[in-house]
């Protein structure tokens, strides 16, 4: 039954109705033709685990329409409206995106995109699934998104990540606070709970986040020239946002950071005031010298 189902919805990606997202229309096919089968992991089938038999273009057209119905869906303004997804969904949906990233007939773009949307709209499962495991799931979660062949594409996702997760809401360099600081106060967001926080800055502690984007320079800079001044530009930010967070605001005045809402985040940067994290960097400098 889950293979005709799964040809169901690729059929159905190639109909002129996939291009207009979940209407009304679109939902009520969609529960005809499936009846009681998860749609939600049928869609993300499409786009983490694409058919072999499929050519290229065949792959990027229905891996690229799925993520977008995924994403829009996501979108939804209230549970209600929600096709897809829910909280205990979107968990299983972030175990299977961590799984799927490197995966050869996987479209990166399109696995990254997804990933973004989905922490977004529930960060609680996402961070959750991140740091499952302690130490051994960064490695296996997060380590891919640094490897030779995503790690061009994957280094703002990654940052996304450890930014939502420290700080509980999603991180921004100052120059752009200053822009739309006031405008993230007054917005709606989906706050992390202490305990969800404090769980993945441990197992991220134990990774040694900022060795790792070190080691990823030395690593793929012979696939990747650029692959130095990405990572120094995500260590920059990530350095940024949690050794400046960004100050609330309430009416129209900065307020102090409550101390009750640290939860030992700081510490990550601790490698900044060792020498042995500082010497792969400056050797790699006196090599491009």
């Amino acid at each position: 039954m889950a293979g005709e189902s799964q040809l169901t919805i690729i059929s159905w990606l190639d109909s002129p109705m996939a291009n207009y997202g979940f209407s009304i229309q679109a939902r009520e096919e969609l529960s005809g033709l499936l009846g009681d089968e998860d749609a939600y992991q049928l869609f993300s089938k499409i786009v983490l685990d694409p058919p072999a038999t499929d050519s290229d273009e065949q792959r990027t057209q229905r891996s690229w329409k799925a993520m977008k119905l995924l994403i829009d869906d996501l979108n939804a303004t209230s549970d209600g409206e929600s096709f897809l997804l829910n909280t205990a969904k979107a968990g299983l949906l972030a175990k299977d995106i961590f799984a799927s990233i490197g995966k050869p007939d996987t479209n990166i773009l399109h696995v990254r995109t997804l990933l973004e949307a989905l922490l977004d709209a529930h960060p609680s499962p996402v961070i959750s699934a991140a740091c499952a495991g302690g130490l051994d799931g960064m490695k296996k979660h997060l380590g891919p998104l640094l490897s030779a062949e995503t790690s061009s594409q994957t280094l703002p996702t990654i940052t996304h990540i450890i930014l939502y997760g420290c700080l509980g809401k999603q991180g921004k360099p100052s120059a752009e606070q200053t822009v739309i600081q006031h405008q993230q106060a007054m917005q709606k967001t989906v706050a992390l709970s202490h305990g969800h926080r404090r769980k993945f800055v441990r197992a991220l502690s134990e990774w040694s986040v900022l060795a790792q984007l070190v080691q990823c320079i030395s690593a793929h800079e012979r696939e990747n020239p650029n692959i130095g001044e990405d990572v120094c530009e995500t260590i920059l930010t990530i350095v940024e946002c949690l050794g400046y967070p960004e100050k609330s605001l309430s009416d129209g005045e900065p307020q102090k950071k409550d101390i009750s809402e640290a939860i030992g985040e700081e510490h990550l940067l601790a490698p900044l005031g060792q020498q042995e994290w500082w010497d792969p960097l400056v050797s790699m400098l006196d090599g491009d010298t």
